[in-house]
């Protein structure tokens, strides 16, 4: 398996934080970890999306 290049990993983080305004977090955690993206990615990315909700007026 070749690893993926920033712009690949970068292109699924977008499609997943697509995913989770379409479908749910939980849904998008799931989709981003069978596209193999690291757990602790994963978490941070959603704390962050989620984070970023709470503080939208």
């Amino acid at each position: 398996m070749t690893p993926r290049s920033d712009a690949q990993q970068a292109s699924i983080i977008r499609e997943g934080l697509e995913w989770s305004r379409t479908y749910g977090q939980r849904s998008a955690a799931a989709f981003l970890l069978f596209r193999k993206v690291p757990r602790a990615v994963v978490e941070r990315i959603l704390a962050d999306a989620c984070r970023r909700e709470d503080q939208a007026p």
